[in-house]
This record gives structure tokens, sequence and C-alpha cells, in this order.
């Protein structure tokens, strides 16, 4: 990326090179059964791990030769320079639970253990766990007449919790 800047005073060319590079890897294995007719089990494990670095560098020189060949060796001005790099990494399990009682009650437990480079090492993984509750009002016998209005209708409730690794650096 250039850039060239005759209005400015003095004109200048800026020449900007990034360097973005992400790697993920994710991994998940689930499993579902029936049995007694009446309950559905199923889990889910999973991995997820992500790498990633940004890298800058930009040059600028004022002071151009000729304003309409926007070169950094065609100026005479002053040279500056100028790059910055970031990287991080996380790194993350997680598994789900869900069992459903003749597809009327159901229940969900879920966990993830992340970590992130972005935090000091003692604090740098934690775990996140959540449950919810749900009733399925359309597979109840009152709920009759009804199904012809509503084709699924669900209570449902949960609490849990999630991490952040978007702060300031």
């Amino acid at each position: 990326i250039s850039g060239y800047y005759g209005g400015s005073n003095p004109n200048r060319v800026i020449r900007t090179n990034y360097d973005d590079n992400y790697y993920v890897f994710n991994a998940y294995a689930d499993y579902n059964n029936t049995f007694a007719s009446k309950h559905n089990v199923s889990f889910l494990v999973g991995f997820n791990q992500e790498n990633a670095s940004y890298a800058f560098a930009q040059a600028e020189r004022r002071n151009l030769i000729i304003n309409s060949i926007p070169s950094i060796n065609l100026a005479s001005g002053d040279r500056f320079a100028y790059d910055g790099i970031n990287e991080y990494a996380i790194r993350g399990a997680f598994s789900r639970i869900n069992y459903s009682y003749d597809d009327r009650y159901l229940i969900e437990f879920n966990g993830r253990y992340d970590g992130t480079s972005k935090f000091v090492k003692r604090d740098r993984f934690a775990f996140f766990p959540s449950v919810s509750v749900g009733w399925r009002l359309d597979n109840e016998g009152f709920f009759g007449n009804l199904k012809n209005t509503f084709n699924q209708l669900k209570l449902r409730g949960s609490i849990g919790s999630l991490g952040n690794q978007n702060v300031p650096g």
C-alpha cells in the first residue's frame, strides 16, 4: 500500500507493507443415543487452537523531486521508518451434554476451558460453565389444537459465563 500526499507541505510518499497470518485448528466429536424410547442423550467434546500474527513496516520520505512519480528514491527529504508486530494465541476445550425426556423436558450442560496468550500465565486459563433447562409445551397433551397455529413452543432459561480476551494490550 502506498500513498502520495502532494497537497501536503512538504509533499511526501509513504509505502506500507502488511503481513497477516492466521491459523486455526478445530476438532470435535459427538454422540447421540435414544434409549427406552423416551430418553435422548447427546455428548459433544472438542478442541480449538488459533494463532495470529500481524506485522507491518512503513517507510516515508518527504520532498518529492517529481510529484507525478511517488517513489521513496525520488525524494530528497528526511526518511522515516515505522514498524510493529502483534501476536497472540488461544486454546480451548469444550463440551456439551444434552438430555431430553420424551422430547418435552430438556436440560443442557456446557463447559469451556479457554486460555489466551494475552494474559499473564497465572490468569491465562479459566473454566466457563453454563446450564439451561427447557420445556416443550407443544409436546404436552393440553396443547391440543394450538399445534395448528404453532409448530413449536418452548420455554427455556439459562445461566452461565463467558470469557473475554478483547482487552487493550
